[in-house]
This record gives C-alpha cells, structure tokens and sequence, in this order.
C-alpha cells in the first residue's frame, strides 16, 4: 500500500499516478501534494478498485481523478483540497465521500458518465458549482455539512435517477434536469430548486429548517 509520507511537489505531472487496479494509497496528516495548474494531485487511472485516502492537503490543478470503476475516494476530516477543480467520476460504481474541506475555482465534485456513485458530504465543498452530475444514473447524494456553490450547490443534467438527501446546507441553486429525481430535505437550501425532468419528480421538504424556503422549492418543483 503506497504511502505518501512527505511533502511533494510534482511541477508539470500529476502527483500520484496509479497504475492497475486495487491499490491503496494513502496521504499522510501534515503533508502537502503539489503540482502545476492542469495536473491533478492524484490520478487514478481507468484500472478501478482502488482506494485514494487524503490526510493531508493536496494544491493541483485539479485534486483527484479517477476513471475506473468501483473507485473509493476519502478526504478524511484533517484533508484539504485547494484546486481549480476537487475530485473528478468518471467510474461507475464509485463511492467519494468528503469529511474535510474542498476548496477550489470551478466545481467540488463532478460525476461524468459514472452510473451508481455515491457521494456524501459531511465536511465542507466551496467552488463556482459544489456538486454536478451528468449522463449519469442511478446517483446517490448525502450531504450533512455544506456545500457551496457561486451558482449553483446542486446541478443535475442528461441523466436518469437520482436521489439527494440533504440534512445540512446547500448554498446557492439545486437544478435537476434529468429524468427523474428524488430530493429529501430536512436541511436548508439557499437559493432555488428547480426540477425540469420528464420523469417522476419528489421533493419531501418534511423536517426543513426554512418553512418558506420550502414552499418556494415546491412551487419551484410543480
């Protein structure tokens, strides 16, 4: 199991490429990963079931990548994304759950053509986008902390199922354009939630923290 231990500052290359599939790799508390703008702190490659464990901090053009399928990526309480773009799906099947902090200029999560992924947030997700998924199916959202976005927290498009569960907060719009979304709020959104897809749409406010956020999010759903 590869082990970075010490800070490191790749320049012009990713910061960790893994090769194969089923490696653990794991960023140690106290150490910073570094690359130029363009380059990710971690590449995971398309070879799937591996394990990404950030402690430490990662400074990239872009946090983690992963193509591969059946991936698991952790950023603990103590790990710190700052990035142009955080952690980046394109593996079906795919668990990201973030416990820290994700800092960075475009969007925190994104999830692209990665049916089946699972995301959970109980830590904090700050960019122009918190989370965004497309041509996708069959994606899980969890969030309990925050997630932040200069447009939009939530945004959805070109995809099938998916099911957001919100105890926490989202801050800025949820926009669903796929075909069918679930949306469980005991939360609190702050901004619009608009659901545009042709399929059957739910939006369960019961338990929301803002009774007038949630008839403006239900009149939003109609």
């Amino acid at each position: 199991m590869p082990i970075i231990s010490s800070d490191y500052d790749a320049g012009n290359a990713d910061g960790y490429t893994i090769s194969g599939f089923n490696v653990h790799l794991t960023i140690k508390s106290g150490v910073t990963l570094t690359t130029s703008a363009g380059y990710s702190g971690v590449n995971m490659g398309s070879g799937g079931f591996s394990w990404v464990q950030n402690d430490g901090v990662i400074n990239a053009g872009g946090g983690i990548t992963t193509q591969g399928s059946e991936s698991y990526i952790w950023n603990s309480a103590s790990g710190r994304i700052f990035a142009y773009n955080g952690i980046y799906c394109a593996g079906s099947g795919s668990d990201i759950i973030n416990d820290g902090n994700i800092v960075v200029a475009g969007w925190g999560v994104s999830i692209s053509a990665a049916s089946g992924t699972y995301v959970s947030n109980s830590g904090s997700i700050t960019g122009s986008t918190g989370i965004i998924s497309q041509n996708s199916t069959g994606i899980n959202i969890s969030n309990s902390g925050i997630v932040r976005g200069a447009g939009y927290s939530v945004l959805v498009y070109s995809g099938e199922t998916v099911r957001l569960t919100n105890s926490g907060t989202l801050e800025g719009h949820a926009s669903f354009s796929n075909a069918s979304t679930t949306f469980r709020n005991a939360g609190h959104v702050e901004g619009s939630v608009a659901m545009s897809g042709a399929g059957g749409n739910v939006f369960d406010g019961r338990g929301e923290r803002s009774a007038a956020r949630s008839r403006a999010a239900r009149a939003r759903t109609g």
